[in-house]
């Protein structure tokens, strides 16, 4: 999925995977380096590839990071890169994922709030 949505990226921007300066690679569910897994298999360029993974706000985090290089001047071209599949009712009251809290439930309580009352 990771290497499609790359090679398509690639293909709309009319570019190809050598002119990639650096990367940014959003997911979730995925192992720490899925975003290396991904690309290597567009080919070993020796670019940085950064892992993303901010929740809701993956894809739009990755896109920030990748914007910061080319604006700083220190590359022409990045890649903003996400993809990611859910088993259905990953929002449910029976969430696919038992190991984590429910997204739904209450939020818990801030580092902040427990040291005020030290």
């Amino acid at each position: 999925m990771g290497l499609e949505a790359a090679t398509k990226a690639l293909l709309d921007a009319g570019i190809t995977y050598d002119s990639v300066e650096a990367a940014f690679v959003g997911y979730v569910s995925g192992a720490s380096t899925t975003g290396q897994a991904t690309l290597y298999q567009l080919g070993l360029t020796g670019i940085s590839i950064t892992n993303v993974n901010n929740t809701c706000s993956t894809g739009s985090t990755a896109l920030v990071h990748a914007t910061a290089p080319v604006r700083a001047g220190d590359a022409h071209c990045a890649l903003a890169l996400g993809f990611e599949r859910m088993a259905p009712g990953a929002l449910g009251t029976n969430p696919a994922f038992p190991d984590r809290s429910s997204p739904k439930g209450p939020a818990p309580r801030s580092r902040g709030a427990r040291l005020a009352r030290l």
